[in-house]
């Protein structure tokens, strides 16, 4: 048998008449003619095709070898077939003893062509038309960054990637986050390349998180195939695109940047994550216990650096988490130079530093190489790239999931030249096409969608409403468990009061959805206000589109859609819905989807997210506080003892003042921050 397809989605060309000989074909027909299948099964043996475990796969004709490899259903057809044979066809009389099947019956009775004419001749140049379908795309792009930050979001169904346009975002596998995030948008966590020209000394970040410096030029390219980001900073062109493998748990970051000044330059790549492998509320509630268990080690061989922490629900069991940071090196120059590495955000960071003044960059050190167990453990490797004038060069950035060690390097040796790499995102792209056009969404759907998606995977303002809405809570997230709401997932609440307004409910579900293809987890909430009859058969609606069998099933229930009548439920309980859910819309106005977005957006123009806390560091010139007694360059004693005056706030260690008598007190630690 040949090979088959659609040939215009193919990537390389293949020989046409290309023969493909398998026993396992022949085999099926041994019930019409025994006597040649057993002659056709010792030319097989002939060709090499048979050994101690049976026949091997298939014998390629054009190369003349065989196909040294079993695959199990294969050679269940080959069993079956023998089984059938010698029992007198009784998986035929298996079958037929279905009613269903014999009510198919009189289709076996259609007569075959007993000698079929096929021109080999004109099959040879024969040219396939196929009708091409134009393809919907939801790409939005904007330059600069926007008020409230857009989401862009990648996934294969099991592991996802989401990003804002400002770079910050997570990398997870089904629930287990592989770095750690927040909700909270003025706070960046993702994972971030920093950028150095050694000649300038100038530092930038391929995207505008975290340095948050504006460059001469930033545009941002959301798509479900992938997003990029491009900037210009001091004549040189920074672009990052992030895509996530179709078929491996992982995910690839290609940089490629272009000198566009007159002169070479070296630029020094460092990258940065905070590794959590853990779900997202475990790194909430137990940061340090959950950090404490991740173990790391760099793997010289293939020059990547491995993470893993056993998992507590199964004995034996781990996770792991592979960060590869490599250049393409298309010259034929010496080597580059082995990376270096580090684990530890302390030393990274250092005392009282942040992502914006990190220590390691400001003090120019290089990256100390620690393995093992830290406190706060985070994958960082860093690369040198030499760029000649008008020239441009790439290097790439592989994070991979695994639950054993062979498989996360497994995916470093797949993914370690750019003709591999160029080729997965090729591949995530004719899948993200596949999967939109079997959606039956158009791109204004998926663009808000995508709209709606900021709101519920962010912390934003949501208008005055929302204060008065607070104000009038009494009830916490016990008040939810009556409907069955656990309360953990982000809530999207719909209001429909007729069932003239069914439509607005099907474009929520039509949204759920497509948050489910993308690996995101949500609960639908809608609270149906419906008079009369008319309000069980907005329920039956609901729950019939609810239920509908979709093709692209999550890998797990991915929330829940709740339908609560109006009458049920009382005032306090609708205010505690109204508080949690992330993103309330009603049909009390008569407005649509979409312009109650564009409402909430025109509220919105004056969010801001950015907050900028200075860093703590010892000033130049200090007070030398030559009265305090005991003075050693970090405080002294003064009054007698009865103070002591701190004058770097840097301590070799931590301190923390504690203000209290038995009934009230505060604290105030070296960093300002503290408690009443």
């Amino acid at each position: 048998y040949p090979a088959f397809g659609v040939p215009y989605l193919k990537f390389q060309n293949t020989t046409p008449d290309r023969i493909v000989i398998s026993p396992y074909s022949s085999m099926m027909t041994i019930g019409i003619n025994d006597r040649a299948v057993y002659e056709n099964m010792k030319c097989f043996e002939e060709l090499g095709m048979y050994d101690e475990m049976g026949f091997f796969e298939s014998f390629d004709e054009e190369d003349h070898v065989p196909v040294r490899a079993y695959y199990a259903h294969h050679q269940g057809m080959i069993l079956a077939s023998l089984a059938n044979y010698l029992d007198n066809n009784c998986l035929q009389h298996f079958f037929m003893s279905e009613p269903i099947m014999r009510s198919m019956d009189t289709l076996l009775k259609e007569k075959a062509q007993v000698k079929p004419y096929i021109d080999l001749q004109v099959t040879k140049y024969k040219r396939y038309q196929y009708s091409k379908v134009q393809t919907e795309s939801d790409a939005r792009e904007y330059d600069g960054i926007a008020t409230v930050p857009e989401i862009g979001v990648l996934s294969n169904g099991q592991y996802t990637v989401l990003l804002n346009d400002r770079g910050s975002g997570f990398s997870r596998f089904r629930n287990i986050m592989l770095n750690r995030y927040r909700k909270i948008s003025a706070d960046h966590y993702g994972i971030f390349l920093f950028i150095r020209d050694l000649r300038t000394d100038h530092l930038w970040s391929s995207t505008y998180a975290p340095l948050d410096t504006m460059p001469e030029k930033y545009r941002v390219t959301f798509a479900s195939d992938k997003v990029t980001f491009l900037r210009v900073d001091e004549g040189v062109e920074t672009k990052t695109e992030v895509a996530v493998i179709k078929d491996r748990n992982a995910e690839i970051r290609r940089y490629t940047f272009t000198n566009n000044s007159g002169h070479d330059i070296d630029l020094e790549l460092t990258s940065y994550s905070e590794v959590v492998l853990a779900p997202h509320e475990g790194d909430e509630n137990h940061r340090v216990f959950n950090s404490m268990n991740i173990f790391s080690e760099y793997d010289a061989e293939h020059e990547t650096l491995i993470l893993n922490k056993p998992v507590q629900e199964v004995i034996d069991s781990r996770y792991f988490v592979m960060h590869k940071l490599f250049v393409a090196d298309e010259s034929d120059e010496t080597p580059t130079a082995a990376p270096e590495f580090e684990t530890s955000r302390l030393k990274f960071l250092g005392r009282g530093g942040s992502l914006q003044h990190a220590d390691i960059l400001e003090s120019h050190r290089t990256l100390t190489g620690t393995v093992g167990t830290t406190l706060d453990p985070i994958m960082s490797m860093r690369r040198r790239v030499h760029i000649p004038a008008g020239k441009k060069v790439s290097a790439f950035l592989l994070t991979a999931f695994g639950k054993a060690r062979e498989q996360v390097i497994q995916i470093a040796e797949l993914y370690n030249d750019p003709v591999d790499i160029d080729h997965a995102f090729e591949t995530a792209s004719v899948f993200n096409n596949m999967r939109t056009s079997m959606s039956l969404l158009k791109g204004s759907q998926m663009r808000l969608y995508n709209s709606i998606s900021k709101y519920f995977l962010q912390t934003a303002t949501l208008g005055n409403d929302r204060q008065q809405v607070l104000a009038h809570n009494r009830l916490s997230q016990s008040g939810l468990w009556r409907f069955g709401i656990s309360g953990d997932l982000a809530i999207l609440l719909m209001e429909i009061d007729s069932v003239n307004f069914s439509g607005h409910a099907k474009e929520i579900l039509r949204a759920y959805e497509y948050y489910k293809i993308h690996g995101l987890i949500l609960d639908i909430v809608f609270i149906n206000d419906e008079q009369g009859e008319n309000r069980e058969g907005l329920n039956h609606f609901i729950r019939n589109l609810a239920n509908t069998e979709h093709l692209w099933a999550s890998h797990e229930v991915a929330g829940h859609v709740y339908v609560l009548n109006g009458n049920e439920i009382t005032d306090d309980e609708r205010t505690l819905l109204r508080t949690v859910a992330r993103l309330r819309f009603s049909t009390h106005e008569g407005l649509s989807i979409q312009e109650q977005l564009n409402i909430l957006e025109k509220a919105n123009q004056h969010y801001q997210d950015k907050v900028e806390y200075p860093v703590l560091k010892p000033s130049a010139k200090f007070r030398v506080w030559s009265s305090l007694d005991f003075y050693n360059q970090y405080g002294g004693f003064d009054r007698q003892g009865r103070d002591y005056v701190v004058t770097n706030t840097n301590t070799p260690m931590p301190w923390i003042n504690v203000l209290a008598n038995p009934h009230f007190g505060g604290i105030v630690s070296s960093t300002m921050a503290g408690f009443t």
